[in-house]
């Protein structure tokens, strides 16, 4: 193993160990290196150099990272999925079963599972981490499901956007949900805000613009714009 593959590979690692608190020598490093290298024969001289696998070397070296997929029976098809990193779950809709799953991060079992109503579609958590919105593509509604007491609160958003079929849901900024619906070519929608701290009042968006074909959001950093993606439309 020479440079200056092997400098690049050893700093990746070290890296990757100082970012899991974790100081690692330079002997370590070059046995990791070593020990997980796949072996390739010189044509020559028959002697076997390990190719460097710097995934597997970081693996060797860092404890407690998981080596073993898990496969989590949900019930129905998944939709839709949000990380709550101070709770240690994930959250997935399931539209055919109406449920929001609730999945411990720590050893990959469901926790819970609760209805939030008529096809949960797109979901998102909340600022604050205290709810998690959840689209309603069934319903004409967004749920907001309270993740201390986990009771649910539907709130009408079918006359703003245009149809019933909610599709996707974002907290764009603090109190500011927006809501997109989903009837393609069989109807109209637009984009609709949600202003939590005014009682929930609703509103259209976006100047107005019909968009319609499965509208999915994307929110920027700074707060200062929000990205809706189409699926039959190739726009932004």
């Amino acid at each position: 193993m020479a440079a200056p593959h092997v400098s690049g590979a050893w700093a990746l690692i070290k890296q990757a160990a100082l970012a899991d608190g974790i100081d690692v020598s330079v002997g370590e490093i070059l046995t990791a290196l070593q020990t997980t290298g796949i072996p390739i024969i010189h044509p020559t001289s028959g002697l076997a150099f390990p190719r460097i696998q710097v995934d597997e070397a970081i693996d060797s070296l860092l404890p407690g990272i998981p080596q073993e997929n898990f496969l989590v029976d949900l019930g129905g098809t998944a939709f839709d999925m949000e990380l709550d990193a101070s709770r240690d779950l994930l959250y997935v809709s399931i539209p055919s079963l109406n449920e929001i799953v609730m999945i411990s991060t720590l050893d990959y079992t469901i926790v819970d599972r609760i209805v939030v109503g008529s096809l949960p579609y797109g979901i998102d958590l909340s600022y604050d981490s205290s709810l998690l919105f959840v689209a309603l593509n069934g319903g004409g509604g967004v749920a907001y499901l309270d993740l201390e007491t986990r009771t649910v609160t539907i709130v009408s958003v079918q006359g703003e956007v245009g149809d019933f079929r909610t599709y996707d849901v974002v907290e764009a900024k603090p109190n500011r949900v927006v809501v997109s619906a989903n009837p393609s070519s069989s109807g109209f929608s637009w984009i609709a805000m949600i202003k939590l701290d005014e009682g929930n009042a609703v509103s259209r968006v976006a100047s107005n613009k019909i968009i319609r074909a499965a509208p999915i959001f994307q929110t920027d950093p700074n707060e200062l714009f929000l990205y809706i993606g189409q699926k039959i439309y190739p726009k932004l």
